[in-house]
This record gives structure tokens, C-alpha cells and sequence, in this order.
């Protein structure tokens, strides 16, 4: 019995060690206003404002905004009811100087890439054991345990910009994307977490 037990756990081992971290995100470019460098957000108010495929992508890429904003010594500021989800910049800014706000996140999430499905393996095993007193007894069996069920491998993507409120301009940028297969949520929120960590190691929230 202790073989069979042992040989049972076998998958489940196998299976662990299958577990990797998720991938990064991948940043494909970045650039901010060399004017705009040695200013600090740190104990502003700043406007985030999301644009998605779907209502609930856009408020998770907000919200989590807002959070990385709180954590870096940010004061976050959501955008008002009344602001057309699809406004374009000027109206934007408009809303952030009527608000109070030094300056506006705006990120835009987009589907960079998507296949039909993703594979799904599956491992086999076998347990056989024998034993013969003059008589031969057989015990077989056999276990398949799916490791991944098939699913669409949407990849998304983000932009996200700083707008400066005073002038209107975008002051610094910055482009990113998921590998497909996670959730839509976990990628958007990923997503903006990287724009706060890419603006911080910027220096935009140091204290000057």
C-alpha cells in the first residue's frame, strides 16, 4: 500500500513543480519631458482616468491607479460621473483643472494579441503491481490529470500618459503588455500597477 501511495503523489509533485511565476509585463518604450523630470507629484492631486474595451476593465485599471497612487504619497482623484468615457484629452484636462487636480493619468488598455486557445496537456500514469504464490494476482490503473483546461490567450496592452494640468501637455508616456492566458482583470490591474512602479522609477513621486 505505501507504493501505491507513493507512486499517487507522483502527479501531484509533478504538478507543483509545474508552477512558474507569472511572466513581467513587458515595457516597450518610455519617455518623459526632460522639463518635466525634476518635479515631484508626491502629496498632489492627480486625476486617473482609463480607457478599455469594457466598463469593468476601465474601473479595475482605475482603481488600481488610484491604490498605487495612495502608496507612493499621491492624493488620487476619480473622474466625474459626467465625463464621457470616451472624452479626449482637452476634456479631460478641462475636468482635472476643474477638480483641483496638478495633473492626469490617462491609460488606455487594448488587446495587443489573441490565438483561438491555448493547448491543453494532459499526464498520463500507470500503477501496476504483481504478485504470484503459485497463483498470479494483477492490480492495474491508470490516472490523466488535465494540467490546463483550453482557453483564449488574450494578451493586453497598455498606454499610459501623464498630463500636466497647467499646460495641457503630456509630460511623460509610456507603453506596456501582458503575455495571453491571464484573466482580462489580473492583466488591467497588472497593468496599471506597472505605470505607477515605471513613473516612480522615474522619480516622479520623489520628494524634492
Amino acid at each position: 500500500m505505501n507504493l501505491i501511495r507513493a507512486l499517487l503523489v507522483l502527479p501531484l509533485l509533478a504538478i507543483a513543480g509545474c508552477a512558474t511565476t507569472p511572466a513581467p509585463s513587458r515595457i516597450e518604450g518610455q519617455w518623459i519631458d526632460p522639463a518635466f523630470a525634476q518635479r515631484s507629484l508626491r502629496d498632489r492631486k492627480v486625476l486617473v482616468f482609463c480607457r478599455a474595451p469594457d466598463a469593468g476593465l476601465a474601473r479595475v485599471c482605475e482603481d488600481h491607479l488610484a491604490r498605487g497612487l495612495i502608496d507612493v504619497g499621491v492624493i488620487p482623484m476619480m473622474p466625474p460621473s459626467a465625463l464621457d468615457p470616451g472624452a479626449g484629452v482637452e476634456a479631460i484636462n478641462q475636468a482635472a483643472r476643474d477638480a483641483g487636480a496638478d495633473a492626469t493619468i490617462l491609460s488606455a488598455l487594448n488587446v495587443s494579441a489573441q490565438d483561438p486557445y491555448a493547448p491543453r496537456p494532459m499526464m498520463g500514469m500507470g500503477v501496476g503491481i504483481g504478485r504470484g504464490v503459485g497463483v498470479g494476482v494483477g492490480i492495474g490503473g491508470s490516472i490523466s490529470i488535465p494540467m490546463g483546461a483550453g482557453r483564449p490567450m488574450t494578451a493586453y496592452g497598455v498606454q499610459t500618459s501623464l498630463i500636466d494640468s497647467a499646460s495641457g501637455r503630456e509630460v511623460w508616456s509610456m507603453r506596456a503588455s501582458r503575455p495571453g492566458g491571464e484573466d482580462p482583470a489580473v492583466q488591467a490591474a497588472t497593468l496599471s500597477a506597472g505605470s505607477i512602479d515605471a513613473m516612480r522609477r522615474s522619480g516622479l513621486f520623489e520628494r524634492r
